[in-house]
């Protein structure tokens, strides 16, 4: 059975034997997931179906962290694609381009079609109300995050003990990051159809 944030909470306020708030720990383990945000390599895909051929831009989606470099466009009725590029907003070439807050396609076109674009996005960072859920990343992400909840318990208390400890668990944090890192990395290599997240 997989952890949940749930379980987070109780590792960390049974190995400090504190009884710390749900919300005290949510909020150390929004920061861990922040920390780890860039190793996770959290996939998600950007679709628009149909994409008017009379319309340029569509809104983004706001949880990126970094798109892809191509994007995918099928005619509607069509087996074949176009295979866009990504262009800079004010560039004239053909492809699609992100403004910040919109993604829109350069291109003459005078057909709908399904646009598709892949991109990494940041973490869901969870909430009371989704403490029952599982952190993005699984189990190896479930357990670091006890880690960096207690190297920030411990490092709060003041004393050389507590120093001591927390420097520990902060070892681990990173090495669990470092092996988090090589594992979702790999998981890149494999096409995104076939990736569940």
């Amino acid at each position: 059975m997989a952890l949940t944030y749930r379980d987070v909470i109780d590792a960390i306020n049974s190995r400090t034997e504190d009884a710390r708030s749900d919300e005290e720990i949510l909020d150390d383990i929004r920061d861990g997931l922040v920390q780890l945000g860039d190793v996770l390599y959290l996939q998600a895909r950007f679709v628009v179906d149909p994409w008017k051929a009379d319309v340029d831009t569509y809104p983004a989606p706001t949880d990126v962290q970094e798109f892809r470099r191509y994007a995918k466009l099928t005619p509607a009725g069509s087996t074949g694609y176009y295979r866009l590029r990504r262009v800079a907003p004010d560039e004239a070439a053909t492809g699609w381009y992100y403004d910040g807050t919109n993604i829109g396609l350069r291109m003459a076109r005078d057909f709908d079609g399904r646009f598709e674009l892949w991109y990494l996005r940041v973490p869901s960072l969870p909430t009371v109300a989704t403490v029952d859920d599982q952190p993005d990343g699984g189990d190896m992400v479930a357990q670091a995050l006890i880690k960096w909840g207690l190297h920030v318990y411990y490092s709060r208390q003041g004393d050389e003990e507590s120093a001591q400890l927390a420097d520990r668990f902060l070892r681990g944090f990173n090495n669990a990051r470092e092996a988090i890192f090589v594992a979702r990395r790999r998981l890149l290599a494999a096409p995104p159809e076939r990736l569940k997240v």
